[in-house]
């Protein structure tokens, strides 16, 4: 069996693995995880502390949940990660405008000051990108936490749920699709849901780039 102490060195690798690039594409899924996790939790019917419902299929929908469950628990590891890259990321981007406007005030020839003109803006439009990826992260993170929360207090109470060999998910979704399961609870009201899916030679470098957009910043 796997020690504790492994598991979290093995995390911390993964978490040192994380790349700016990979922001987007990681809250678009988290955000569709969390969509994932929510309706499952709000499918949930009813159950006494025998495990019976009216609705038959009442076991199979918990193991659906636990399901979506372990898959936001799971992922939810990375968001402190990818906060810690953004925040370094605006740190970054300040201290290249602080430094490219100072160099700026510096020289008298035009051509020269354009280009840190250049270079500035472009890093103005990076920060500005990275701040709004904080606040998505911050609010992912708690929405992440409130549902994870939400979601643990709805346990099957006969232990971890399992899934019947008769059991029919199309017929399952389906009816509760259409609210026609017995014992189904409707969804929460304002329940979450997705959105429609060295520090010298960097300065050096932002200072010969091209049109905006152009340095790959």
């Amino acid at each position: 069996m796997e020690s504790k102490g492994i598991g979290n060195q093995k995390q911390a690798s993964k978490n040192r693995d994380l790349k700016l690039e990979d922001v987007d594409t990681f809250l678009e899924q988290m955000e569709g995880l969390l969509c994932e996790l929510q309706d499952k939790t709000d499918q949930l019917p009813n159950v006494d502390k025998e495990g019976q419902s009216e609705c038959p299929f009442a076991e199979e929908l918990y193991v659906y949940k636990e399901k979506a469950y372990e898959k936001v628990f799971k992922e939810s590891k990375k968001l402190q990660a990818y906060l810690k890259l953004i925040e370094k990321e605006i740190v970054r981007c300040r201290k290249n405008i602080e430094q490219l406007q100072a160099d700026a005030n510096s020289l008298n020839l035009e051509e020269p000051k354009t280009n840190y003109d250049v270079a500035e803006q472009s890093q103005k439009n990076q920060c500005d990108k990275a701040i709004y990826q904080r606040k998505r992260l911050l609010d992912l993170i708690k929405k992440t936490d409130e549902l994870l929360e939400l979601a643990n207090q709805k346990k099957w109470p006969l232990g971890k749920p399992k899934r019947q060999n008769s059991f029919n998910p199309e017929a399952v979704l389906e009816a509760v699709a259409n609210g026609r399961m017995p014992g189904f609870q409707p969804p929460v009201p304002g329940a979450y849901r997705a959105p429609i899916p060295s520090f010298r030679k960097e300065i050096n470098g932002l200072i010969s780039i091209g049109p905006l957009g152009g340095g790959g910043f």
